[in-house]
């Protein structure tokens, strides 16, 4: 499997969301529409194919996913990803491309791994909050990182996600960002859509101090978030679309002083 398969470049061409999953193919259609996003490349769904492969674990896999959603299956399948070594090749590849991401943001010392699994931020079910993402992350310790957003795919949180929703356990795949980190002096959340009305014509945005993870982990103890929800024709004069709402969004300087974090 070469590296055209394994690695996409945010940004270079709109990826196939069944390859690099709903986050990165977000992220993709951001900087097409003009959105300031920070350098970033994905591992694909390929990538996570040849970890299984490699192991033998394609029929493992196949037989625990059957058995979802017993706790102990979902325990096995999280186990798998954590049993074996990064294959030699894929880790050449990992590396290599980091390399070249710092090389594109000389200034962040830092990066975030981020997961887009397939079927991620779609129509029916956003999966927010779902899947593991970790920031601050050095560079030597990418490999865990994304064992991390790998093993996510199975946690107790999405496996009850997908049940409740009916959305099935098969064709399950895990992509993951890697992204030059951004260290925020305030973040925002952006909903186009009111998510507790489902207004399509009002937006919400959440904002607090720093990276905000708090609000993106729903852990409300540790922030209070400061919460707009406003009329999109009032807040702006233009006609929109969704990209177009987004582009404006992320360029709005009162929402953010250095960085918006939108997830």
């Amino acid at each position: 499997m070469d590296q055209e398969q394994m690695i996409h470049w945010i940004g270079s061409g709109l990826g196939d969301p069944a390859l690099v999953g709903g986050k990165a193919a977000g992220l993709d259609r951001l900087v097409r529409a003009g959105a300031s996003v920070p350098p970033a490349f994905c591992l694909t769904t390929a990538a996570f194919h040849r970890y299984l492969e490699a192991h033998g674990l394609v029929s493992m896999v196949g037989e625990r996913t059957a058995a979802l959603p017993e706790e102990s299956a979902r325990a096995d399948l999280a186990a798998l990803i954590h049993m074996f070594p990064i294959p030699a090749d894929l880790s050449e590849i990992l590396h290599e491309n980091v390399k070249t991401l710092r090389s594109r943001s000389p200034s962040s010392r830092q990066l975030a791994v981020r997961s887009s699994a397939v079927g991620e931020d779609a129509l029916r079910a956003s999966f927010a909050g779902q899947h593991e993402s970790l920031r601050g992350v050095p560079s030597a310790e990418v490999e865990p990182a994304l064992r991390a957003c790998w093993a996510s795919l199975w946690s107790p949180r999405a496996v009850t996600y997908r049940l409740q929703r009916g959305l099935g356990f098969e064709g399950m795949a895990m992509a993951v960002v890697v992204q030059a980190m951004v260290h925020a002096d305030l973040s925002a959340l952006v909903f186009t859509v009111n998510p507790v009305t489902g207004r399509e014509d009002e937006m919400v945005v959440n904002a607090s101090w720093g990276l905000g993870e708090g609000m993106l982990s729903h852990n409300l103890a540790s922030v209070s978030p400061s919460r707009w929800p406003a009329s999109i024709a009032r807040m702006m004069r233009i006609p929109l679309t969704p990209l177009t709402s987004l582009k404006t969004l992320c360029n709005w300087r009162f929402i953010c002083s250095s960085a918006l974090c939108i997830r």
